[in-house]
């Protein structure tokens, strides 16, 4: 009620066209403008766990509608199936695969890639759909393409293949958005716009019996940027607070760093007038020095200094003395005389 029609118009149109305008720019002919078209829901909540079985919205205009082929696995033996079909056709079912048969013949990545891009849906028997997963491979689940089960039996073959095809389909993933498809972009607006707005509705009753709701919806294409069409209140009160938080912290985080910087000054300034006081006391010692070592010498000075000055000179005049007295020969005469005088 509160996304407006003229709003889901106008963002349809937009998107279509730019799609149309992208590939003509591409001439990329054989596309044909064939692009999904989504609504993302953003979700009030994340679900505790994935739901796996898909619910089925029905639309106003269906998805796969004529030229749109379909496959069906089923529960061997294959060709029990294949004869039923035969004899009762449904419009838009294509293949019968049986479980043996995908073993066998898509073993390889590039078969199941091939495979998965042969049909536009894929359906399966409810009582095999736990083996799609391991048989069919990641190129199914990346494309949104596992397959829908459906109740198949011998009598009644045809009215839930029939009802799969007029519906689009729900997966809630644990996570917190879903994406569900409601047309192509070479569908006519008005019929983009009447789905859009079938599964906006219908989506939420669904999350209301899950205790879910919605924060948000948009459109987007298959390759193209969303536009958004409602975000509630509650939503943009969290962007808000998720805005905040980091500029909150910044902030704290300036007024942590303006208050570290005056500490730093504070302590530099303290130093300095500690500095200040020191000096005075350094410089007097330092002139004093000064004074002392340029003042002239006093006259007791200079004689004690000089009288230890002339004791070395005196000493080493007499060590002198005593060297050349040895190193002077004696006299012959002197010698002989003293000779005699000790004979005696």
């Amino acid at each position: 009620k509160k996304v407006d029609k003229a709003q889901i118009t106008k963002a349809v149109t937009l998107l279509t066209e730019h799609v149309q305008k992208e590939n003509e720019a591409k001439n990329d002919l054989l596309n044909s403008n064939n692009e999904a078209v989504f609504l993302m829901f953003n979700l009030a909540k994340i679900p505790e766990k994935a739901v796996n079985k898909p619910s089925l919205i029905e639309l106003p205009h269906p998805l796969y509608q004529e030229g749109s082929e379909c496959c069906l696995f089923v529960k061997d033996p294959q060709r029990k199936w294949k004869d039923i079909f035969a004899e009762n056709p449904v419009k838009g079912l294509v293949k019968i695969i049986g479980v043996d048969k995908l073993k066998k013949n898509y073993k390889q990545h590039k078969q199941k890639r091939e495979l998965c891009d042969a049909f536009d849906l894929f359906l399966c028997d409810k009582r095999v759909v736990e083996m799609m997963p391991q048989h069919l491979g990641w190129n199914f689940h990346t494309k949104k393409k596992m397959p829908i089960p459906v109740k198949v039996t011998e009598t009644d073959s045809h009215t839930e293949i029939e009802h799969a095809l007029k519906c689009t389909f729900v997966r809630l993933a644990q996570g917190p958005s879903v994406a569900v498809r409601v047309g192509r972009c070479n569908m006519p607006t008005k019929a983009i716009v009447a789905n859009s707005q079938k599964v906006i509705a219908d989506m939420h009753e669904l999350l209301a019996k899950m205790d879910n709701g919605i924060d948000g919806v948009s459109v987007q294409a298959t390759g193209a940027l969303s536009l958004p069409l409602y975000v509630s209140e509650r939503f943009r009160e969290k962007q808000t607070a998720l805005a905040g938080a980091p500029a909150a912290a910044s902030a704290k985080k300036s007024a942590k760093e303006e208050e570290g910087e005056d500490e730093t000054v504070a302590a530099a300034q303290k130093k300095r007038k500690t500095g200040d006081k020191k000096q005075p006391a350094s410089a007097a010692a330092a002139s004093s020095s000064s004074a002392a070592a340029s003042a002239p010498a006093t006259p007791a000075a200079s004689e004690k200094k000089g009288k230890k000055t002339d004791k070395p000179a005196a000493e080493g005049a007499a060590v002198s003395k005593k060297a050349a007295e040895k190193a002077t020969p004696a006299d012959p005469a002197a010698a002989g005389k003293k000779r005699k005088m000790k004979a005696q």
